[in-house]
Parts: C-alpha cells; structure tokens; sequence
C-alpha cells in the first residue's frame, strides 16, 4: 500500500471514529491494520472499495459533515443555557431561522431568530463551499424529554433529536447502605418450580433475604431467548431486547390455572409429576426441555383464556393494543416457528424486515407469545410490587448485545453494524482477544434514529428495576470491533457518542427511578470514570481486582484499595469464579486445562495469586477482621496446600466484614459463595466445552434455612452495614 493511500486511510478512519491505535490492559501499544480499517469502514458506510479510494472518501466525508447544519441528536442539560450548535453557509446575508420544537405530546413551540447575531465568526472552505460554525440559544428551555428539533435555514429544513435530560440518574437515599445477594434466576429451584428458578422463585428468595435484612436481590437478564432451534440458553445474547423470557414463568400463579383442566392435569397427573421430578433432578438445567413442557403447559392455559372470564380477555386484548411492538414480535416468533433455520435465510420478502403477513407466521406460537409476555408483565409487575413493600429493590442487567438471528436484528436492521462483532482486545483472560459473535450497535445510524432502539431497550428493563446494571459501560464511549472472518487480535475500537447516550440513560432513569450501575471493570479511562460520578451513575468494585501489590518499603501487609462511597461492592461477578475457587485458584486449572492458558502462564498466574491471596489473609489478621489460627493454612501452609473449608470460611467473613464496613453505598454477595461453591456459572472464552448458563445451586431454596453458615454471614453482613 502506497504510503500516501495509508495515511488518508487512517485520516479517514479517525474522521469516522474509528481508533487507529489503542493499549492492552498490559500498557502494550496496538496499532490498527490497514486491511480491518478498510473492512469497518465500509461498514460504517464510507465510499470506499479499497486503501487507494480513501482520498476521495476523505474529502466525501469532510463535505458531507460541514454540510450537516444541525447533528442528528443534540443534548440540551437541564440547568445549563439551551444552546444548539449549528453548520451554515456562509453567505453575505443569512435572514433568519425558523427554529420550532415538538414535544412527545405533539405540542410544538415555534420562534423566528435572526442569524447573523448566533454567528461565532469561524469559517471553513472546502472544496468550493465556505461554512460557519454557529451557536443558537433557544428562547426558552424545553421541558425533560425526547423532543424533535426542526431548523429550517436558506429554504431548507432539517431536523433533529432534542435530547434534553437531567445532568444526573436518578439518585437514592443519601443514608442508604444496603446490601443484597446476586444469583442466576435458573440456577434458583425449589419443590414447586419445574426445573428452574422462576418468579416466584425470585419472590420467596426476596422474602428470605428481607429476613435477614437484605435489600437488593440482583439476578442475570430475563430477557427472551431461543430455547428451542436454535438453544441458546446465554442471557447475553438474547433473541430480543425489548420482550421477556417466559421460561421465568410461575406456571401455577397464572389465573387461568383454575379454569384449565387441561393445564392442572398437565402439572398434577403422574405423568406431568414425572416430567417435573425429572426436571429438577441432576446438576443441570435443561432450558430446552423445561421450555417443551412449560409450553404445553401456557397452550392449555391459553384455552383457558379463551373460555374463562370476559374480564381476562378483555384485560388480554387491552395490553396486546397497547404495546404494538409486541404483535409484531409474536408473529415474528410464528415465523421463526415455521423457518427455524433464522431470518437471514428467509425469501427476501420476509428477510428485509417488513410487515409480516399471518400466512407468514404459526398462528399458535404467534398467540402463544403475546400470552406469555402479557403473563411475565404481570408476574414481574408483583414482583417489583412486593419488593417495594418489603423495601427492596430489584436489580437486573442489560446486556451489551442481542442474539444476530433475533427480533432486534431482523426488526431494527438499520440500528446495528452487519458484517462485524463485538468483541475485546487481547488479555490475560483472552491472550488472542473475544469474538463475542454479536453485532453491535451502529453508531450513526444510531443517532438517525434519535437512538429510539436503545431507548426502547431502557425502557423496558426499568419498568421492572430498581437498579440497573449496564453492561461494559465503556460500550457508551467505544467499541470493539471484529470484521467478520478475521481473528479477534486483529479488531478495532470505534467511538460512540457518549454524551448522547448519557442523556439517554440519565433522563430514562430519572423517569423511571431506577438506580444505575456501570460495569467499569476492566481497562477503563480515568475521563469514563469521572463521566460516572458526574452523572451521578454507580460504578462498580470488586475485591480481588483491588489488590495491590505490596511497595517494597511498606511496613506491614498492603490491603486493597478501598471501595468508593457510589459503589456497587462484591467478592466476583458472574464471569468470575465464586470466592473459594478463586481464593484456590481452581479458575486457572481450568482455564490450563481448556488450553485457554499455557503452562507457564498458569504457573506464573498461580504464583502471583496465591501470593494475593497471602498478602489478603495477613492484611485481614492484622485489621483484626479475622483470627490468625483460623488462617494459618493460608499465611504459614505451602502455596500448594488446599485450605480447609474453615480456613475458606474465616477469610470470607473478613472480607464480608470489611465490606460491609466501607464507605460503598451497596454491597452484594454472590448467594452461592454462602455455601462455600466452587463450580463457575460461566468460563468466558468457552463455548459448548463448558456447561456454561446452566448449573443449578446446590440447596434448594427450601434448604437456605438449614445452612447456619449462610445466616451467620448473612447477620455479619447487616452488622457492619450498620442493620
């Protein structure tokens, strides 16, 4: 490649956003390659085929930018001057501008402003045309909301997305200091749920933990998945989005029970026994046949529907009109029924996105789906309602993206960037990067849509949290992306407009009341971090990344830094191992045995964190938060000795103790760390090797009672809260 074609092409890559450079976690230095810059600038829709058109591409996207007089979506800040920022033509005389604003109840607002004192003097020439750069003040600040903005300037008219928001989510309490537990929704089971945890699973967990004094009971996403063709049980790749996963369902809470016959014999003959004993038998969750026999289930609760009272069909019909989004969900599910093999191999009529006819779809599973998601609307509806009344909040997840043969992707083609995948850079955890396999979010076509999608995606996880948790937070500012076919070592990030979407979520959350988090873990810039505090959204800190290594010269063992105030504190997350395999380090076995590892490097990492985990235990005993016997296998034992479950559970509380002791507004137990467990719910990295998404805890939830260790932990917890 010519050096001059090289330079416009990376000239060209930073004009569409794109980094042509970034660090690994380890401070290495990564340049992009020429060949994934040209590939994700296609994407991203720059005129170019090859490295040498990338001038003309160059000076294309320069024109195109200064002749964009308003920007797509334009964030006004409550509290701050109304100021839009504005491209024009420089010309001798500029008139006026009608400039008129339209609220989401149609109301608009209208005002003719004189150009020439809204100029700022500056001026461009490019290829012929000159432009200013100006800034308009509105006459009067808009209401919070999603407004469209309409500017019409030398007999043209051009609009936008008005953002405006509050500069800060919406804050709790400022004496609050709860606590909670954290566990997958699946992994819950009891002697009445078949198979898997389901809401009411969720309820009666809540009920237990208000017992002890917990606030917060946090689960993986709920949302819709393909548990049939294809099966994949990952709550990070959903088939949608914006509707729920009926797998949840409390079967014998839904009113049509009583009136079903059909659904009772389901659930109480032998047969139906049998089926569920068997279901909830072994050390994993079958989503694919739990999900067979909670569909017959919900078919003849339907047809209890249909001959039971007026007011359930009415109440029926009443939500199907209301949320029109949701037809066109069930019938594409139908469809799915009817082309399993997923919409990209549709004939092109069905393929492109558009109405589906109800030839199109199986008209059973079509009305299957709009009773199953009017059914989870109801029962999370009570969950969050009871939760309330117990003074809990519930805290869900939303995940970076969406499965690729999904609702989402077929509905909203345009909002998603086809032909890569979101990903990560290479690490410790991935020497040779992620390829996560989802497509992610465009970000210009994005903005052209006034980032409705994302918004709908909010919108709908916080009509039942409490707290919400945004996946990879650092997917506000950028992205990384894989081209499709090449290695993940060979990706790039691309930027997105974080100031939008910080409007979006602030101004979704104070509507809402709905607490943030951000999973900030990771390589994440100081800017992200202060981007946090300032629009008032919780970041989160996990221990064992808060080690530090002892300086030289301390006298006495280092500890971890300590939690932040707005902070959401744990021992791991649900990509770590729980606390007693890390503290083992069984995770770097495992990650050695499935090659994710060399030898050497799980030697060295084995080294290092049985050194951590020393340096932990030392620190403890002299904090006076745990007793020096009770560790002596971990501060005087050989490296390679396992440590008793006494020693594992003395470390624990004085984890637990000092945590519940900082300054962090919440913290959150992993609920299987209570009974010490070993085994991970996910391996990142893996895939069918690993039987990640679907191990059951160990107790029943009828058994949480009997586990005096947990109950102590658990009062512990409250203690140094403060309860």
């Amino acid at each position: 490649m010519a050096k001059r074609d090289r330079a416009e092409l990376y000239r060209l890559a930073r004009l569409y956003g794109v980094q042509t450079a970034y660090r690994r976690t380890d401070g290495t230095a990564c340049s992009a390659g020429p060949e994934a810059l040209l590939r994700v600038l296609q994407v991203l829709g720059a005129p170019l085929e090859r490295a040498g058109e990338a001038g003309a591409a160059l000076r294309a996207r320069r024109l195109q930018l200064w002749r964009r007089v308003v920007e797509p979506v334009v964030v006004l800040w409550q509290g701050a001057p109304p100021q839009v920022r504005l491209r024009l033509p420089a010309r001798p005389e500029q008139g006026t501008l009608r400039v008129a604003v339209r609220d989401e109840q149609g109301q608009e607002r209208a005002w003719r402003l004189p150009v020439r004192p809204q100029l700022d003097g500056r001026m461009r020439e490019l290829e012929g045309e000159r432009f200013v750069r100006a800034r308009l003040r509105l006459p009067e600040p808009p209401p919070p909301g999603v407004h469209r903005l309409r500017i019409e300037a030398g007999g043209n008219a051009h609009e936008a997305t008005l953002l405006v928001a509050p500069p800060q989510a919406f804050q709790s309490a400022p004496a609050e200091r709860a606590w909670g537990v954290y566990v997958p929704a699946w992994a819950l089971h009891s002697e009445r749920s078949a198979g898997c945890g389901d809401v009411a699973d969720l309820q009666a967990l809540a009920g237990w933990l208000a017992g002890h004094g917990g606030k917060v009971l946090g689960t993986l996403p709920l949302l819709a998945a393909f548990l049939e063709q294809p099966c994949e049980p990952s709550p990070y790749v959903p088939a949608s989005r914006l509707f729920w996963n009926e797998l949840y369902l409390a079967l014998e809470r839904v009113p049509e029970l009583e009136a079903s016959a059909a659904a009772r014999a389901l659930l109480g003959s032998p047969e139906g026994l049998r089926e569920q004993a068997a279901l909830r038998a072994g050390e994993f969750v079958e989503h694919a046949r739990i999900h067979a026999f909670k569909r017959r289930v919900l078919q003849a609760l339907l047809q209890g529907l249909e001959t039971g009272p007026a007011a359930r069909r009415e109440a029926f019909a009443a939500y199907v009109a209301a949320q029109p989004r949701l037809a066109e969900y069930a019938r594409f599910r139908g469809a799915m029924a009817l082309r399993p093999e997923g919409w990209p191999h549709w004939p092109a009529r069905l393929r492109e996105g558009g109405a589906l006819e109800p030839a199109d779809a199986d008209p059973a599973v079509e009305r299957l789906h709009l009773y199953a998601q009017w059914l989870m609307h109801e029962q999370l509806s009570e969950l969050r309602a009871r939760l309330a009344a117990q003074g809990q909040q519930l805290y869900l997840d939303l995940p970076l993206g969406v499965h690729g043969l999904g609702y989402d992707v077929w509905r909203f083609r345009g909002a998603f960037a086809l032909g890569v995948a979101a990903g990560a850079p290479p690490d410790a955890l991935g020497p040779g990067g992620q390829c996560w396999g989802f497509a992610p979010l465009h970000p210009e076509r994005s903005r052209l849509d006034g980032h409705a999608y994302l918004r709908a995606c909010l919108v709908h996880q916080m009509q039942v949290a409490g707290m919400l948790r945004l996946d990879h937070v650092m997917g506000l500012y950028r992205m990384f992306w894989v081209p499709d076919g090449m290695p993940a070592s060979q990706g790039v990030y691309v930027r997105y407009p974080a100031e939008e979407l910080f409007a979006l979520v602030c101004l979704e959350s104070a509507r809402h009341r709905t607490l943030l988090v951000g999973e900030n873990l990771g390589t994440v810039p100081q800017a992200v971090e202060q981007a946090l505090v300032r629009h008032g959204i919780a970041r989160m800190y996990v221990l064992p990344f808060a080690l530090r290594a002892r300086p030289p010269a301390a006298a006495g063992p280092e500890g971890p830094a300590p939690p932040a105030r707005e902070v959401v504190a744990s021992l791991n997350t649900h990509d770590m191992p729980p606390f007693a395999a890390w503290v083992q380090g069984l995770d770097l076995e495992q990650r050695r045995a499935l090659g994710l590892l060399e030898p050497a490097q799980a030697a060295a990492q084995r080294a290092a964190r049985a050194a951590a985990v020393r340096r932990l235990a030392s620190w403890l005993v002299a904090q006076g938060l745990a007793e020096p016997a009770a560790l002596r296998p971990l501060l005087e034992g050989p490296p390679e000795q396992a440590p008793g479950a006494g020693c594992l559970q003395a470390l624990l509380a004085g984890c637990v103790r000092w945590l519940g002791a900082s300054e962090a507004r919440w913290v959150l137990l992993n609920l299987e760390d209570l009974w010490l467990e070993t085994r991970p719910q996910n391996v990142p990295g893996t895939g069918a090797e690993c039987p990640n998404w679907r191990r059951r805890a160990q107790p029943a939830l009828e058994q949480l009672g009997a586990l005096p260790a947990a109950a102590e932990l658990l009062a512990l917890l409250a203690r140094a809260r403060g309860g």
